[in-house]
C-alpha cells in the first residue's frame, strides 16, 4: 500500500503583512517552485500518519487534549507530540513541559483525543496547559 508523505508547511506570504498560514502537501506537491514562490517557510511538520477524534490529521507539534468518554470525570490532560527515537510519540504537558517518562503512543488517538493548535502557532498553550 502506498501512502502519501503528508507536511503541515507553516508560512508567512511576504506579500501580507504578519498573517500566519498553513497547507497540508504532499512531498509531490513541495517539489514545484509554484508552493515556495515568494513565501517564507517557518516550519515544516511531518505527518504522524494518524488522526484525532474528529477526522483531522495529527502533526509533529501538534497540541492533544485528551477527552474522557465520561464527560467531565477526569481533568483534560494536554500532551505535545513529538518524534522521539523511533516514532510519534505524544508527551504529556506538566507545567507547560513535555514528561518523557510514560510517554503514549498515538494508537487510540482517534478515539480520545483532539487537536487543540500547535506549537508554532500557538507556542502559548505550553505554557497554559499543565
Amino acid at each position: 500500500m502506498n501512502h502519501p508523505i503528508k507536511f503541515d508547511y507553516v508560512y508567512r506570504n511576504r506579500d501580507e503583512a504578519g498573517s500566519i498560514l498553513h497547507e497540508v502537501v504532499t512531498l509531490d506537491e513541495i517539489q514545484t517552485d509554484e508552493f515556495v514562490y515568494d513565501l517564507e517557510i517557518l516550519a515544516r511538520r511531518l505527518s504522524t500518519g494518524r488522526q484525532d477524534m474528529h477526522g483531522a490529521d495529527i502533526f509533529d507539534g501538534d497540541i492533544l487534549e485528551y477527552v474522557s468518554p465520561i464527560e467531565d470525570e477526569l481533568p483534560r490532560d494536554s500532551y505535545v507530540v513529538e518524534w522521539r527515537g523511533h516514532g510519534f510519540y505524544a508527551a504529556w504537558l506538566k507545567n507547560g513541559s513535555p514528561q518523557y517518562q510514560g510517554m503514549d503512543g498515538l494508537i487510540g488517538a482517534d478515539e480520545d483525543m483532539q487537536i487543540v493548535g500547535n506549537v508554532i502557532e500557538h507556542p502559548e498553550l505550553l505554557e497554559a496547559k499543565s
